[in-house]
Parts: structure tokens; C-alpha cells; sequence
């Protein structure tokens, strides 16, 4: 074998190399990153958005107390308590998207984790401040997470 022949074999098997690494390098990739609407369709995720708007829309305007608004809008507040997983990866996706800025939806949102989650229980005055705690808890390691936990994580970026 000559040595033009040597040299053109070691070429392709390093980029037989290379392309391999690459295509793996990308495909860890996206096993990380999470569907945009967790298990579930992009129809449910909006069945779900739905129902939070409706509280936030048909609450008392003349109140700034999150539970008032859940209270108006009790059977849409159930009905999301009923559908936990859906409501928790739409939740959560939402806040870390917003990063807990949409004011009262937030709110109510992290009320809805909360009830949801009761892995994370912490006391909190904002929608931001409890994100924050939240994500300083799914940093740790060590912690006994749950699967809401584990999608919480994986949207974030941290894989254990």
C-alpha cells in the first residue's frame, strides 16, 4: 500500500470520527431539551392556558388577592387540579419562559405548582421570588426529586 493511500485512509476514518462525534454531540442535545409542551399536545397546553386566563379575566377587578380570583373562577381552578401533570409542565414552563413576570397569572400559576408539587414547599410574597427558591432547590444535588422535579430540571437545563 503506498503511502498516498495510507494517508487517505487515516483522512476518512477521522472524519468518519468526527461525523460520528458531532451527530452524537447533537443528539445528547436534544434528549435534553424537552418537547415544548412536556407529554402533552400543543392543544392541551392551550386548554390549560385557557382556564388560567379565564381566573385571571373573570376575577373581582376591585381585588389584588390571587386566592379571590381563584375563588370566582373555583370550577376552572378544580378542573386544572384535575389534570395535575398538564397543569404542572404548562405552569412551570410558562414561569421559567416569563421568568414570573406576568403578574397575577404568574402568581396563581406558582399556586398551582405548589398545590401540585408538594416536594417543594417553601413561603414566598412573589411569583419571582418563589422561581427563584425553586430553581436554587432543583440546583442541589443529593435532594430526593419527583418527576415533576425531574421535567422542572430537564427545562432548565440541569440533568442529574
Amino acid at each position: 500500500m503506498s503511502k498516498k493511500s495510507k494517508i487517505i485512509i487515516i483522512v476518512c476514518i477521522v472524519l468518519v470520527i468526527l461525523v460520528v462525534a458531532c451527530l452524537l454531540i447533537f443528539n445528547k442535545k436534544e434528549a435534553v431539551v424537552d418537547n415544548r409542551f412536556g407529554n402533552y399536545s400543543e392543544e392541551e397546553f392551550r386548554e390549560v392556558e385557557n382556564l388560567i386566563n379565564t381566573i385571571v379575566d373573570n376575577g373581582p377587578k376591585e381585588s389584588s388577592i390571587p386566592y379571590d380570583y381563584i375563588d370566582a373562577s373555583r370550577e376552572e381552578y378544580d378542573k386544572l387540579l384535575s389534570t395535575e401533570e398538564l397543569t404542572f409542565q404548562f405552569a412551570i414552563s410558562d414561569l421559567i419562559n416569563t421568568n414570573a413576570g406576568n403578574g397575577l397569572k404568574s402568581y396563581i400559576e406558582v399556586l398551582l405548582c405548589n398545590q401540585i408539587n408538594n416536594n417543594f414547599q417553601v413561603g414566598f410574597s412573589s411569583a419571582d421570588e418563589w422561581l427563584t427558591k425553586y430553581k436554587e432547590y432543583l440546583n442541589k444535588t443529593g435532594k430526593d426529586f419527583n418527576s415533576y422535579d425531574d421535567y422542572a430540571r430537564k427545562l432548565l437545563g440541569i440533568i442529574a
